[in-house]
């Protein structure tokens, strides 16, 4: 029986010591009673390699109405530890969503569900390899409506 324990306990202590990679996943930061309630979110291909073209996609459910958005964007690298990183010259930080969508500044998203089909992104610029993740708030007429969480790890050239 000790030999048993001994065995388990030796097996989670190996486990623990492995590095393991935060490969992709995503989840809905925001309060249960936001505007903005993320349904699914896509990144592909998995590892995200730079440079090179990455695909995203997202659906969310808009609770209210809601009158222009704008995101702000935070990154975090693991470096042992989540260790949070200036905007990497690669991604946009503050980003008006009516514009990104090619949109009028003050677009409408009405209640229900809004999907943003898989779109493709070319980057020539490289960030270093290694596991992030990026914390999007999302914001409209100044009041906090949402937040997704996108953990990814990125092979950089």
């Amino acid at each position: 029986m000790a030999l048993h324990f001994s065995v388990i306990f030796l097996a989670i202590y190996l486990l623990s010591q492995m590095r393991t990679s935060d490969a992709f996943r995503w989840e809905d930061c925001g309060k249960g009673n936001d505007a903005l309630q993320f349904k699914s979110f896509s990144l592909s291909p998995q590892p995200v390699r730079y440079p090179g073209t990455v695909r995203l996609g997202w659906s969310a459910q808009v609770k209210r109405s809601l009158r222009g958005m704008q995101v702000q964007s935070q990154y975090y690298k693991k470096d042992g530890h989540w260790v949070k990183i200036p905007c990497p010259e690669i991604y946009h930080c503050d980003v008006d969503v009516c514009k990104a969508l090619g949109k009028e500044t003050s677009c409408a998203f009405n209640t229900g569900l809004f999907v943003r089909p898989e779109h493709e992104y070319v980057h020539s610029s490289s960030i270093p390899s290694g596991d992030y993740y990026g914390e999007l708030h999302f914001f409209s007429s100044g009041q906090h409506v949402g937040c997704v969480r996108v953990y990814y790890e990125v092979i950089g050239a």
